[in-house]
């Protein structure tokens, strides 16, 4: 097989090659989420989003460590079916993080961030 044909049947089974984990993902990933009623009118919840180590197979040199963040919210309910205020609390302990992986480069995630919506159904 000559340079050129290899190079071609590389090309056409992807990057990694046949088989292989595409290199920008994690092994492994997760959420879990879960609310509470503790009355008519509050409503709480957490979580947790995790994902493993990366390392792009083309940059050995390249890695981003596994984490760990967590989430909460408060939700409160003034007219049932009408109206209610929610604070959500992403990234509670304000990990730093790499969110999105290239090949030479990371997005990091985002910081702890506090959030007030309200929602008014009519």
């Amino acid at each position: 097989m000559t340079v050129a044909t290899r190079s071609a049947a590389r090309a056409a089974e992807g990057a990694e090659g046949l088989g292989a984990r595409p290199s920008l993902t994690p092994r492994y990933s997760g959420s879990l989420w879960t609310t509470y009623k503790l009355s008519p009118q509050w409503r709480v919840g957490g979580g947790f989003n995790a994902r493993s180590g990366q390392q792009p197979n083309r940059n050995p040199g390249f890695y981003a460590p596994k984490f760990i963040i967590g989430n909460l919210m408060a939700e409160y309910t003034v007219l049932e079916d009408a109206l209610l205020f929610r604070v959500n609390v992403d990234n509670v302990t304000n990990k730093l993080y790499a969110d999105t992986l290239y090949t030479g480069h990371y997005v990091p995630g985002k910081g702890r961030m506090v959030a007030l919506t309200g929602t008014y159904k009519f």
